[in-house]
């Protein structure tokens, strides 16, 4: 069989870290930055190459390297879903190249997506199909989730997989996401903060906080008038609205006593202005942070500012095709619309915002 080679975009968050834990519903927009896996016959046997990671050995073996876990446990648990397929070898790399490594774009999601979308391919699916979609879906939140012991919203997965603006919510365990149209003119700026967090153990020292419901309660509400006000289409609030929700999400970070806080903080204030606003993306311990605005010049010099700072500007664009098989070297990057089963609205052209458990 030829070879198959498949893309999944990463992630930014917009809005909804941590709330989205508990029914709230976040924002969050896919990335052309993201990762491509690369299936093809191997007379070796199952055989897992990732560059970046330093491994290049076995399936069997590779399961042992911890920085490996991941992809082998998506390789294998894919190749079980679609059997009768030859042996493969997997080469997982970020596109583009990623030198420094971890910066907060969801680059395990993406890993997962598309060692899954890869696989499924040389199976004979179409990972770009709406319906099959839906599978890829819920076969790669399985494998995040259990490596990450249960924990986070795969608000991530959603991203590599559908692609595009998402509104993005668990309704218990199930997850819902919607297709959502920014506001005119909407853009975004992104940098990383030059130091990577672990999602997973920043959202169980959240759980243990004893103010974490009080948290939660006020990002419920910012969260709620945010989403009214891109249904408003009302630039300035959507802007206060992000600019109030990093202020808490400072809180947390200031609370935890993470050690990249006071960075992520400089490149917030840095950025924030009357036609900006800026909050770290994620769990906020490091990794990125974002800027918004509705005018390009605005963003064009929160990018100077913060290249002067010596912080990493991110090439970021939206990436709307979602998971794909690459033709021809070229990255999709036309809507594919969600299938209905995780479509949720509550009426027209407002997505649904949870509440929060008590």
């Amino acid at each position: 069989m030829a070879d198959v080679r498949v893309f999944a975009p990463g992630k930014l968050v917009i809005m909804g870290e941590y709330a989205v834990l508990q029914g709230a519903q976040a924002l969050v927009v896919a990335v052309d930055s993201g990762i491509e896996c690369l299936c093809r016959s191997s007379p070796r046997g199952w055989w897992l190459n990732a560059p970046e990671l330093g491994v290049d050995a076995p399936l069997s073996d590779a399961s042992s390297v911890p920085k490996a876990a991941l992809l082998t446990l998506a390789a294998t648990t894919a190749a079980a879903e679609f059997r009768h397929m030859a042996p493969q070898h997997v080469t997982v790399r970020a596109v583009p190249s990623c030198p420094q490594g971890k910066i907060g774009l969801g680059g395990s999601a993406a890993s997962t997506v598309a060692i899954v979308g890869a696989l499924a391919a040389v199976a004979g699916e179409d990972p770009a199909n709406p319906q099959f979609r839906l599978r890829l879906f819920s076969l790669a939140l399985a494998v995040h989730r259990a490596h990450q012991h249960g924990l986070g919203s795969g608000v991530d997965v959603a991203a590599s997989t559908f692609g595009g603006w998402l509104g993005y919510r668990m309704s218990g365990a199930v997850p819902h996401a919607v297709p959502v149209e920014p506001p005119p003119g909407l853009t975004f700026a992104a940098a990383w903060s030059g130091i990577g967090t672990d999602t997973a153990a920043s959202v169980a020292r959240f759980d243990a906080l004893p103010c974490r419901a009080e948290h939660l309660r006020r990002m419920h509400a910012v969260l709620n008038d945010f989403w009214g006000a891109l249904e408003e289409r009302s630039a300035p609030a959507v802007l206060e609205s992000v600019s109030r929700y990093g202020g808490l999400l400072d809180a947390v970070a200031q609370e935890l006593g993470l050690p990249a806080r006071a960075r992520i903080a400089e490149l917030v204030r840095s950025a924030t202005g009357t036609s900006t606003a800026a909050k770290g993306s994620g769990a906020v311990g490091g990794d990125c942070v974002v800027a918004l605005g509705f005018a390009s010049p605005h963003l064009q010099a929160v990018r100077a500012g913060w290249q002067r700072m010596g912080a990493t500007v991110l090439s970021l664009r939206p990436q709307y095709g979602g998971v794909h098989v690459v033709q021809s070297g070229r990255i999709a990057d036309e809507p594919i619309e969600l299938d209905e089963p995780i479509e949720l609205m509550d009426g027209p052209g407002r997505a649904h915002q949870g509440k929060e458990e008590k």
